[in-house]
């Protein structure tokens, strides 16, 4: 009878184990990355604020890239959909007007947006821009209201990508599935 509460308990702390490493594999580093190019900065500083922190205006403030334009900040988050907006200062008055292009868009939403399902370094847009200087962003939407997705999900594939559909999956925002590819300004998407 003691081999058997042994086996239970190795089985337990097994099972406690993998849930634990599971359950650990589910945070992501993300590096949030924004230009701030010859604005003026807030004496307060630059920060960011999302879903990943309960929306504070002040709590995650970036760090300037060497003597770049460019304000930098890693943080460990869950993986899955986040939404966020950079500050120049550290009160919502302080808050980018996110371009429509590539908002979230739903229920009114202006914010930024990203999936992490893996350490990500998100690209170092323009303050209050759609994309990295010197590019311009495109954002691919379908409504998939009326089809059966795929296990899979869904992908769209271009010349800004390789062609490759498996680099970017779309993201479900309330049956619209959205993707945003930089490209730069000059070039003509083809998908």
């Amino acid at each position: 009878q003691s081999i058997i509460i042994m086996k239970k308990l190795y089985a337990l702390a097994a099972v406690l184990f993998m849930g634990v490493t599971a359950f650990a594999q589910t945070t992501y580093n993300v590096t949030f990355q924004v230009d701030m190019g010859s604005a003026t900065i807030n004496a307060n500083g630059v920060h960011v604020a999302g879903s990943f922190q309960g929306w504070s205006p002040n709590s995650t403030s970036m760090t300037q890239v060497g003597t770049s334009s460019i304000y930098s900040t890693t943080v460990t988050v869950s993986g899955g959909q986040l939404e966020y907006k950079f500050l120049n200062g550290n009160a919502w008055v302080d808050n980018e007007s996110v371009p429509a292009p590539i908002q979230v868009g739903t229920n009114g939403n202006s914010n930024r947006w990203a999936v992490i399902s893996q350490d990500t370094t998100l690209p170092a847009v323009m303050f209050g821009g759609a994309a990295p200087a010197g590019q311009k962003a495109i954002q691919f939407k379908v409504d998939m209201a009326l089809q059966t997705v795929s296990s899979d999900s869904v992908h769209v594939a271009g010349n800004f990508q390789g062609w490759d559909p498996a680099k970017s999956q779309m993201v479900n925002f309330d049956g619209v599935h959205r993707y945003i590819a930089y490209m730069n300004e000059t070039d003509t998407a083809y998908f």
